[in-house]
């Protein structure tokens, strides 16, 4: 099997390891529900939720068994540190920023 890349459009799910997520008004519900059980039913193991409504916030969740559990939160000022599936610190007031700079 081909590994699956940074150009890969679509691989095989058990491969994924990690789901990034970020909200609109239109579809917090989505993420915050349907989204989060579909992932969890898929057997994704971190799930991370950028929720920017009505409060900007990070939501760390990771797998046990089916179901996701909350494993950590991160606001404005923040450095949010995750651990697995890849390490990286997450600098929570960047991520609000629209300047891409």
């Amino acid at each position: 099997m081909a590994p699956v890349t940074r150009d890969t459009a679509v691989g095989p799910i058990d491969r994924v390891q990690l789901v990034v997520e970020v909200t609109s008004r239109s579809n917090a519900h989505v993420h915050r529900v349907k989204k989060l059980k579909a992932y969890a039913s898929a057997g994704i193991p971190t799930y991370l939720l950028f929720d920017r409504y009505p409060t900007p916030v990070l939501r760390h969740f990771t797998l046990e068994e089916v179901t996701y559990v909350e494993r950590g939160r991160a606001h404005e000022g923040d450095i949010y540190q995750l651990t697995t599936p890849i390490s990286v610190d997450l600098d929570i007031t960047k991520l609000l920023t629209d300047d891409p700079a």
